[in-house]
């Protein structure tokens, strides 16, 4: 756990340097949750139902429900905090159902000027005919700690706080400063009771009320009713009628998803490019893909959309394939006893199942291309292979065989670590992270940057500065640790790095008791920028080891992020590798690179591994956690990560991304046990 703890630690340190506020849309809007991944499908087959659920939502908390408004400036979908205000929200839908929300109107304003918009806008007190006023039940009392946001839904009272019966309005503005909820203050004069918040674009019919002229009004068509600060679309003739009321004609509870035909909040059409391949259907939220007679792909694009506007779209290919065969078997291992193996099979077919099995005895819950068993011993030796089925046959996979090997002293170990990219100062700065766990290592670390022009390196920092950290405990500082501007005595070929020209302004640090999670800064001397390399070698006399690296840095237009580890040893090891952008907002990044992708080749350069989109694999989430890493919530993020077994040698770890894309990008390399 304490290792898991200080590589925690160690990312946070490396992230905190980047110092970029998140600013968080709050409003629930479309979203996807879950790839829609790519379907093969024998070519004339059974239809195949994917339930649209599991891929796209609108954010609620459990238990939370919606209702829909049918507007005279149109509909929209208002969600109804249940878990944080249970009574108010269900003595609104008392109000829903019993019919008495039919053919409302807003009686009031207030706030707004002729050029600004008013504050809220009040409802669920009158209805027509006329200004026929809503029967109300028992008032309820002041709940929850929902604040007073742009477009909450919050309940209308009189002087007395605990007496909200069938009124509302609508914060057309964020009133959190003028309204309180909760127990944020003791003063009950202030306090309103907030129990929903419209949906997406919805306020933009709402912003139309706010902004409409306001007048003192008596309707004199039924009785003597007075309304002040009434909106209104015209005020002739002097009296409330339909013409010029804004009207709210129904409200009605909805589902978050549809089953058949009913009305619902999210809605769902679907597209395919090649409806000869596979033509597509909706049935409520599920998606029906029929097979065409022939072979080929199509793409389908599904859209979920919501009554007021808003929508987001994905998109996957449907392959009609008649074919069935391993492409790529699976790969014999050599492990050390606890460490973690992965065995992976590429095959080409439609509508593929798969069982692995052990000694040709079928593993259980072993039906994925992947298997990764992780803290192998003697009882996980031997024979592994994978049975590929469909419709068309069946293919079983040659053997891979897997060795454990009980010497620790044989285990593979990370025995040197790379960075190279953009290096200058502040938020531009080239951090390394790395832990060290067993005992004490003993490093040479070397900033390179003017030598790096002897490698055919353009646009070189030409005098870096290295500086050593640990990562500090919660509520503590860093500590400088060793620091190095120019290289005098030693240049660290001793330890295999290549030499460097005397008298060059490269920096070269040793330090020979590190533990724990640490950072290497890369700074420019003078404010000069350019790129640079961080390396790490493992000297002499090292007790612990090193285990995971970290690299985070400001990729500009163009350039990239490279990153290089030795496997040194005689067995196989299991290896995380991730290119983290889009999910360092959660962290609270905002100038994240937006679309990274990864690639993983030996040092002869022979492609090993890629990814672009991790897709939100079980399997790699699985990982993440294992050796600490944070999680990606969001499984359709474009963060990279691959998860691989491989062989003693050395390995370089590229981030590339599209043309002319910039931002923060965290590389992290993690060894998997």
């Amino acid at each position: 756990m304490s290792s898991l703890l200080s590589r925690l630690a160690l990312i946070l340190a490396l992230l905190s340097a980047a110092s970029l506020s998140a600013q968080t849309d709050t409003i629930a809007r479309p979203k996807t949750t879950a790839v829609l991944a790519k379907q093969v499908v024998p070519p004339g087959g059974a239809s195949v139902p994917i339930d649209l659920r599991n891929h796209f939502t609108i954010q609620n908390e459990t238990g939370d429900k919606f209702v829909q408004f049918d507007t005279v400036y149109g509909k929209f979908n208002v969600i109804l905090r249940g878990g944080r205000a249970p009574k108010h929200v269900e003595n609104f839908l008392k109000y829903v159902h019993d019919g008495r929300y039919t053919n409302l109107f807003f009686h009031r304003t207030a706030g707004g000027t002729t050029s600004t918009v008013a504050s809220i806008a009040q409802s669920g007190g009158f209805r027509l005919p006329y200004s026929t006023a809503v029967e109300h039940y028992d008032p309820i009392g002041l709940e929850g700690t929902l604040t007073h946001e742009l477009y909450t839904l919050a309940a209308a009272r009189t002087s007395d706080p605990n007496s909200a019966t069938s009124q509302f309005f609508f914060n057309l503005v964020d009133n959190t400063n003028t309204y309180f909820p909760g127990q944020s203050t003791t003063n009950q004069d202030l306090r309103y009771t907030v129990y929903g918040r419209v949906v997406g674009s919805g306020g933009v019919a709402l912003k139309q009320v706010g902004m409409l002229p306001v007048y003192n009004m008596v309707d004199g068509a039924a009785n003597t009713t007075a309304f002040q600060t009434i909106p209104l679309r015209d005020k002739v003739p002097n009296i409330l009628t339909e013409k010029n009321l804004i009207i709210i004609h129904s409200i009605t509870e909805v589902p978050l998803y549809a089953t058949g035909t009913e009305t619902s909040v999210l809605n769902f059409t679907a597209q395919s490019t090649n409806p000869e391949v596979a033509q597509v259907s909706l049935t409520g939220s599920t998606l029906n893909i029929q097979p065409g007679v022939v072979n080929g792909t199509t793409r389908v694009t599904v859209t979920a959309s919501e009554v007021a506007g808003d929508t987001v779209t994905a998109e996957f290919d449907v392959e009609t394939n008649s074919e069935l065969s391993i492409a790529r078997p699976p790969r014999s291992q050599t492990i050390a006893s606890g460490d973690a193996v992965l065995f992976d099979v590429e095959a080409v077919g439609a509508g593929l199942s798969y069982q692995w099995q052990h000694d040709g005895t079928p593993i259980s819950g072993a039906t994925s291309p992947v298997l990764f068993i992780r803290g192998v011993d003697q009882q996980d030796a031997g024979n592994y292979s994978v049975v590929v089925s469909n419709t068309v046959g069946t293919v079983t996979s040659a053997l891979a065989g897997l060795t454990v090997v009980n010497d620790s002293a044989a285990k593979s170990r990370l025995s040197n670590l790379s960075v190279r990219s953009f290096a200058g100062n502040g938020e531009e700065t080239l951090i390394a992270g790395f832990a060290a766990e067993g005992g004490t290592v003993n490093l040479v670390m070397r900033g390179i940057g003017p030598t790096l022009a002897n490698f055919g390196v353009s646009n070189v920092l030409l005098d870096p500065e290295i500086k050593l950290f640990n990562v500090p405990l919660p509520g503590t500082n860093a500590n400088l640790l060793g620091a190095n501007n120019d290289w005098t005595q030693f240049d660290g070929s001793a330890v295999g790095g290549f030499p460097l020209p005397v008298g060059s302004k490269d920096a070269v640090l040793t330090s020979p008791f590190i533990t724990g999670g640490n950072t290497l800064h890369i700074n420019g001397i003078g404010d000069t920028s350019g790129m640079a390399l961080i390396e790490l070698y493992e000297g002499p006399d090292s007790v612990g080891s090193l285990v995971n690296l970290s690299a985070r840095t400001l990729v500009r237009a163009n350039d990239n992020l490279i990153g290089g580890f030795t496997l040194s040893g005689s067995t196989s090891r299991t290896v995380l590798v991730r290119a983290i952008g889009p999910g360092l907002s959660n962290l609270g990044i905002t100038e994240f690179f937006q679309d990274p992708r990864l690639e993983l080749r030996s040092t002869k350069g022979v492609l090993v591994s890629q990814n672009d989109n991790w897709s939100g694999s079980t399997t790699l989430s699985e990982a993440f956690l294992s050796v600490g890493a944070f999680a990606l919530t969001d499984p359709t993020s474009k963060d990279a990560a691959i998860l691989t077994t491989l062989e003693p040698g050395g390995y370089t770890a590229v981030i590339t991304g599209p043309t002319g894309h910039t931002g923060v990008v965290l590389l992290e390399v993690y060894l998997v046990r």
